[in-house]
């Protein structure tokens, strides 16, 4: 039998997708053939002819025109001042370019046989393009094409560059191909709308986004690792950058190809953070812009002569909303007790002998008097004061910025004192940095002062299941759930702790809860409740409760199919339809999820499956299930499928071969020495079919149709 050579994608043709991805520079390659005309616009379909920029030109003539060139020859127009090109595609397409305000004496005097040389050239130079923009394993762009965007940033255009490395180390290129087209279809799933993914070989991707802002730049890399963690993958790696918006002139090549060197930099650090490590470089870069830089040592020293004899103090550290404005000469007029010193814009006020108390007392009206003095030039405040728990006197001026850290999020004028709650803040700083060793410090200290707080509990568990701590982070969730019974997040992440241990009966328990006890009012929580109905779907289709599996993928498909690419989920709907003998609805789903992806070993075996149950035709079924044991050759199941489709088709060597596979899974021992027996009957080994039956262990295969029919025969026969 023939075996397909394994790649993903076909470079050969050219596809709609193509005009939309090179819409520009296939414009400037046809712009270069017709130097006459003013622009290109390309056509993919009816419903876009309304799109088309044509203020002076007959709409109704024009689409009369479209209209002729797509359905008669010859493959050209001109049509007033425009020109139109038909352009055949892959699968019988075809798309239209539109060169718009040509020279009406070129229109005139042109000739078809130019044309038609000019319409040959173009598609030669279009295809060639892609082939050089393309990867053909993956189908995603390759490293040329990032260089490429690389190099033509513009002003104002700001952008962030993830480079992602998905390590997976196998050995057959087959497999290896299967692997990495999985690695692509996730990716396409969790990255936002409008991200740009590029292959640049042996399991690394690079995503180019628009950057837009700080929040965002730490969310997306850390939903995508928390994401590609639940997806199962070992290791990943990613490393980001990114450039704002430059004022001035577009700079040269080195300046956007700088920013591949920076995410690659970034990357080297995530690998030594874990198995689930990201970093960015930006913190790499400039450590000393950090929200929680650590304080200058001359600050310290100046501070520790306040407080050298000291048992009780308080510290309180102005800083101005606006960093235009200094928060020294804004509060330093309305100081009327304390020391103060100053750090760069920033005021500390050194209170010693204070109490908690009275200071956020005194600090909340000199914040106020702020405002009231002038609402524009606001300040927040954060307070920290000594003893509290375990921490030094050193520390304190260190807690004073996490205290501000955590005033930002009441906005301007925010006010915030040192707690547990602030050192669950500043580890969110540094999980969303990726420092995952320091977040874990965090929420430790912050549980020594509150050993009652439930979030810092789900979030150290979080931290330590990045860290490939899974032991400690069950440990730590258990903890929340013991606080908290109806804690959504201790209930969710218990359940992917499940999960990773491949409990899944367990995993589907947890999940259900956590939906039960879900705040709707919670956006964050929201999405999870989503993703969670997801879960829950998948794992029942694993675990045989077929129509539990239904009623939770097909609503979650119809609600959040168009975002979601819910192809993913179209195997387990096809599986779930399979195990309650819906047989066409099953192979409708099944060829849905091979449309998505071809290399889906589990589809493709049991659409195969599917086709020999129901006579559908058996040469489709061998293809499919003998492509699955090239896909996955470890999998003794689909050998001993195969091996069944065999010898229904009269393949009896090449059967025994996948059998003499399958009995390395205890599971399938019995079962694969039953169909050995059946097969060296149908070749005339009447001996060695006997012993092969001797051998099978009856308990196993009692309700086997097969063992009781080959039984009869070995007795009538003896």
């Amino acid at each position: 039998m023939i075996r397909s050579f394994p790649v993903i994608s076909d470079n050969q043709n050219l596809v709609a997708e193509d005009f939309i991805r090179f819409s520009r520079t296939f414009g400037q390659i046809l712009l270069k053939k017709i130097p006459t005309a003013g622009g290109v616009q390309f056509i993919l379909d009816e419903g876009e002819l309304g799109n088309v920029s044509l203020p002076d030109v007959d709409a109704a003539g024009f689409a009369d025109t479209y209209h002729s060139i797509c359905n008669d020859g010859p493959p050209w127009r001109i049509f007033q001042d425009c020109l139109l090109i038909l352009f055949d595609l892959a699968e019988n397409k075809s798309v239209v370019a539109v060169c718009l305000n040509v020279d009406p004496v070129f229109n005139k005097k042109v000739s078809d046989d130019w044309l038609s040389e000019v319409r040959l050239d173009v598609t030669g130079e279009f295809l060639l393009l892609k082939q050089a923009r393309i990867d053909d394993q993956t189908g995603l762009f390759n490293l040329s094409n990032l260089y490429s965007i690389l190099d033509n940033l513009t002003t104002g255009q700001a952008v962030q560059l993830a480079v992602v490395e998905m390590s997976g180390r196998y050995r057959s290129f087959q497999v290896t191909g299967g692997y990495l087209c999985k690695c692509v279809s996730c990716l396409q799933v969790c990255t936002p709308a409008g991200s740009i993914i590029h292959y640049l070989g042996n399991f690394v991707f690079a995503v180019v986004r628009e950057f837009r802002g700080e929040n965002d730049r730490s969310g997306f890399i850390t939903s995508l690792a928390a994401y590609l963690k639940r997806e199962g993958y070992s290791r990943v790696y990613i490393g980001s950058t990114y450039r704002g918006r430059v004022d001035g002139k577009k700079k040269g090549k080195s300046f956007g190809r700088q920013l591949l060197d920076e995410a690659w930099t970034a990357l080297q650090e995530a690998e030594k953070r874990g198995p689930y490590g990201y970093c960015d470089f930006s913190l790499l870069a400039n450590p000393e812009k950090h929200p929680l830089v650590r304080p200058d040592k001359n600050l310290v020293r100046r501070l520790r002569r306040l407080w050298r004899d000291a048992d009780k103090f308080c510290l309180v550290h102005f800083r101005s909303d606006d960093c235009r404005y200094s928060a020294v000469e804004i509060v330093t007029p309305l100081i009327d007790k304390g020391n103060a010193v100053v750090s760069g814009q920033d005021l500390i006020i050194y209170l010693g002998g204070e109490g908690r108390g009275s200071v956020i007392e005194w600090t909340e009206s000199v914040i106020g008097e702020c405002k009231n003095v002038n609402a524009v030039k606001t300040v927040s405040a954060g307070v920290s004061c000594f003893p509290f728990s375990d921490f030094k006197k050193s520390e304190t001026v260190h807690n004073c910025l996490k205290s501000l850290a955590h005033a930002a999020f009441f906005g301007t004028s925010g006010i915030a004192c040192f707690d547990s709650v602030t050192l669950n803040i500043s580890g969110d700083i540094y999980f969303g940095d990726g420092d995952l060793v320091k977040a874990v410090r965090e929420y430790r200290r912050g549980l020594k002062c509150d050993d009652g707080n439930v979030n810092l509990y789900n979030s150290l568990g979080v931290t330590l299941a990045m860290m490939g701590r899974f032991g400690e982070a069950e440990g730590s969730f258990k903890k929340a759930l013991k606080l908290d019974g109806e804690s959504f997040m201790a209930l969710y992440n218990l359940g992917l702790g499940e999960l990773n241990s491949n409990r899944k009966e367990e995993a589907i328990l947890f999940y259900k809860r956590a939906l039960f006890c879900s705040d709707s009012a919670d956006s964050d929580i929201l999405v999870l409740e989503s993703e969670l109905k997801r879960q829950i779907g998948i794992l029942a289709s694993e675990t045989g409760d077929y129509q539990t599996a239904l009623d939770y993928l097909l609503p979650w498909y119809q609600a959040d199919g168009v975002d979601r690419k819910p192809e993913r989920v179209a195997y387990y709907i096809g599986r779930s339809y399979h195990g309650l003998s819906r047989s066409a609805e099953a192979m409708e789903w099944l060829q849905r999820a091979l449309l998505s992806n071809q290399y889906d070993d589990r589809a493709m075996h049991l659409l195969g499956l599917v086709y020999f149950e129901e006579g559908e035709g058996d040469e489709i079924a061998l293809s499919l299930c003998q492509k699955s044991v090239e896909l996955d050759p470890g999998n003794y199941l689909y050998r001993l499928e195969l091996a069944r489709i065999q010898i229904h088709s009269g393949l009896f060597v090449e059967a025994l071969g996948n059998l003499k596979q399958s009995f390395k899974s205890c599971e399938l021992r019995a079962e694969s020495q039953l169909y050995s027996a059946q097969c060296c009957l149908k070749i005339g080994h009447y001996k060695r079919a006997y012993n092969w039956f001797s051998k099978v262990d009856s308990r196993d295969v009692a309700h086997s149709d097969l063992y009781h029919d080959l039984k009869r025969h070995f007795q009538d026969n003896l």
